[in-house]
């Protein structure tokens, strides 16, 4: 690793959902169908999903395009990992193992 390099913190589903105001359950939901349309979280060696701050920017930027008229969950959660992998917005920075 060089000077340049910073690694990221790792949050809990539970931190997650109290920082965006959401239910925990919420947090799960959305990771499952960023998922489902290709996305790869941190996980612990038991499977749990670990999260860092590039994985909040995606889950605000899912609210935000969530509550827009004419937009589904499902196609937000499409459009955010389509950008994710063209343009990295939301990158994968580090691979921790836990």
């Amino acid at each position: 690793m060089d000077d340049t390099e910073q690694i990221e913190r790792l949050y809990t589903p539970g931190e997650v959902a109290d920082y965006l105001g959401i239910e925990r359950q919420t947090v799960t939901k959305y990771a499952l169908l960023l998922e489902q349309n290709g996305y790869n979280f941190l996980k612990d060696e038991k499977g749990n999903r670990n999260y860092t701050d590039s994985n909040i920017m995606m889950f605000k930027e899912l609210i935000k395009q969530r509550n827009r008229p004419g937009i589904t969950l499902e196609t937000a959660a499409k459009s955010i990992v389509a950008i994710s992998e063209s343009k990295s917005v939301f990158p994968h920075r580090y691979t921790f193992t836990l």
